[in-house]
């Protein structure tokens, strides 16, 4: 589904930019459920939560911005196909490896715990910047408007 709507919208072009988060939210369902739901049993809970957390956190980074590009007319579709392969990819292979590393009873990697604890970080100081951005210019319009009230 989440393939479908990336090769549709470019074809609305602009005005499509509502619909990168639905593609985003599309694409990580259809991951969740076809690609981690089963693996999860399989799974240790840490390795489980690190497994969600991550793909999550990958799917607002990486999947937003290559979705994003697919409101470029032509060029769009095969950037969006891309993000999806891509994501798609990256995720099947970190969940076969996790099993692996499960069935060897081997701990999560500090890379594992340094990405996830990087992709968490970079969210909350990007929210925190839009939350300052967003009381910055509510400050600087109801100071225009006393100005020009005045």
């Amino acid at each position: 589904m989440a393939a479908a709507v990336g090769l549709v919208v470019p074809l609305a072009h602009f005005g499509a930019a509502v619909l990168i988060p639905l593609m985003v939210i599309c694409h990580l369902m259809a991951v969740r459920f076809f690609l981690i739901r089963d693996a999860g049993r399989y799974v240790g809970p840490a390795r489980r939560l690190f497994s969600r957390w991550i793909t999550r956190l990958s799917f607002l980074w990486i999947g937003s911005i290559g979705y994003g590009f697919a409101v470029i007319p032509v060029v769009g579709a095969a950037l969006a196909a891309a993000t999806f392969a891509g994501l798609t990819w990256l995720v099947h292979n970190y969940v076969l490896w996790s099993l692996e590393r499960e069935a060897e009873r081997m701990p999560l990697a500090r890379w594992e715990k340094a990405v996830l604890v990087l992709l968490a970080v970079a969210t909350v100081v990007i929210l925190a910047v839009v939350v300052v951005l967003t009381a910055a210019v509510g400050w600087s319009f109801a100071q225009i408007m006393e100005y020009v009230g005045n």
